[in-house]
């Protein structure tokens, strides 16, 4: 008889450079950041039907000048 595979539900590693970005835009006040960057989204999240978590508290800035696709 097989086992079922465990499915881990901890916290994913969070790359250096996103959790650099997410604690700049914690961090930091709205008014400096929008002297600097262009577009600022803090602890953004998406949920469908009540019960899908498609974005997770997405914090991100984009910097004024900068092109992005």
């Amino acid at each position: 008889m097989e086992m079922a595979a465990s499915v881990d539900h901890s916290a994913p590693m969070e790359d250096p450079d996103v959790a650099a970005e997410r604690q700049r835009i914690s961090n930091t006040s709205i008014d400096q950041l929008a002297n600097t960057d262009a577009v600022v989204l803090r602890e953004l999240s998406k949920l469908y039907n009540n019960t899908f978590l498609a974005v997770d508290r997405l914090s991100v800035g984009i910097p004024k000048g900068e092109r992005w696709a």
